[in-house]
């Protein structure tokens, strides 16, 4: 493992988390994928330039990193401290919410702050890359199924877990660029609703590029965290607005874009959610 820091730093780079593996001799892919309990096919993916079946010794390969693989609390003393450099645009939201997918509060009591405000090259610790996940038998197995979702009768392919984070990761980064980052950290710190709904899937709406919805009572322009405790999936989505009951009904919390859906991997119009939102 290529460590600094008494730990492992993950990288983000083009929408995917990684950290890098020095190969030792006699290593093969299959050793190292058993290491890290991950699958060959997305070592594969993310070193499309390196001959899996002839790693040479002290090369250095990425491995992509899961969030099974994390733990936000050290389990045992062999667990490895995971760290990350901020970057330009990086704030607290970012780091925690988009990039690893985690508490914010947990976040900065981990990394001792006090506020929300990142500078450039700070380093946070993010978690530890515990023992537990590192066993194949324990880890939860990736899909390799690809899923259908039917748009405007044309019959679209979702990739499994890991390659559905990055196209996840993407649209969301492509989302928070287009916001007030500072106000949108300090708004999901302070004043975060929960709860459950029934979402509403509108096909028929003309822009299926963009990850938004309409909500009853959050507040316009803000973010939205949906999940589906079903696929055990999670998507940002921006809030327009709130939506016609006479349209939807009563009984609608949500209503989704079709970009929203398909990060979510869903097929039919009416879902069960649970919210993460601002009023």
């Amino acid at each position: 493992m290529a460590q600094g820091q008494n730990g492992l730093f993950v990288k983000v780079d083009k929408n995917e988390r990684f950290i890098f593996h020095k190969v030792l001799a006699k290593e093969s892919a299959y050793s190292i994928k058993s290491i890290y309990g991950v699958e060959i096919s997305d070592i594969k993916r993310i070193n499309p330039n390196i001959a899996l079946n002839r790693l040479n010794e002290g090369s250095l390969l990425k491995i992509p990193v899961n969030d099974q693989m994390i733990s936000i609390d050290q389990k045992q003393s062999a667990d490895i401290p995971l760290y990350y450099e901020a970057r330009a645009k990086d704030n607290i939201f970012r780091i925690s919410k988009i990039y690893f997918n985690q508490d914010i509060k947990s976040m900065m009591r981990r990394n001792k702050l006090t506020s929300p405000d990142i500078s450039l090259g700070q380093v946070l610790q993010i978690g530890w890359l515990s023992k537990a996940s590192q066993q194949p038998k324990q880890r939860v197995e990736q899909s390799d199924k690809k899923q259908k979702v039917i748009t405007n009768n044309e019959v679209e392919l979702i990739p499994n877990d890991l390659e559905q984070m990055v196209f996840v990761k993407k649209l969301e980064l492509e989302l928070l660029d287009s916001l007030e980052q500072d106000t949108v950290a300090i708004d999901q710190i302070t004043n975060v609703k929960r709860s459950k709904a029934i979402a509403y899937w509108n096909k028929n709406t003309s822009d299926k590029d963009n990850l938004f919805v309409l909500h009853k009572t959050a507040t316009p322009n803000s973010l939205i965290k949906i999940y589906s405790p079903l696929v055990r999936r999670s998507v940002w989505a921006q809030v327009i607005g709130p939506f016609d009951e006479n349209l939807y009904g009563s009984n609608i919390d949500l209503v989704v874009s079709p970009r929203v859906a398909k990060a979510l991997g869903m097929v039919d119009k009416r879902f069960q959610v649970e919210l993460e939102y601002t009023e």
